[in-house]
């Protein structure tokens, strides 16, 4: 579960109402996602352990991209490198991955 958690800033822009160096939890797995991901403010450092079984409780075992990415992994490792290669080319797309021409070099 930490592992596909993260504690990031807030602010007013990402949250209504969120102050200047106020703390959340966020999903690893949806981070990227377009319409953005799912997160949380953290209530009190007494409460951390108390937030993240709630986050994971009530977001990250729903999570969708989770859920499609963990499907492409069981298809890859079932049907061969075909598949693996779908399954890349998802990470690829989720993570804005782009290899880049640099001084005749290839960069990701």
């Amino acid at each position: 579960l930490l592992a596909q958690l993260e504690i990031f800033e807030l602010s007013p822009k990402i949250m209504k109402g969120a102050s200047n160096g106020s703390l959340g939890l966020r999903c690893q797995n949806c981070v990227t996602e377009k319409n953005g991901c799912c997160f949380m403010k953290l209530t009190s450092v007494n409460n951390l352990a108390r937030d993240v079984l709630l986050f994971g409780k009530e977001h990250v075992v729903r999570c969708v991209t989770r859920q499609k990415v963990t499907k492409q992994i069981h298809e890859s490792l079932v049907a061969g490198e075909g598949e693996l290669s779908k399954y890349c080319k998802l990470l690829a797309n989720l993570y804005c991955l782009e290899q880049r021409h640099i001084g005749g070099k290839i960069h990701v």
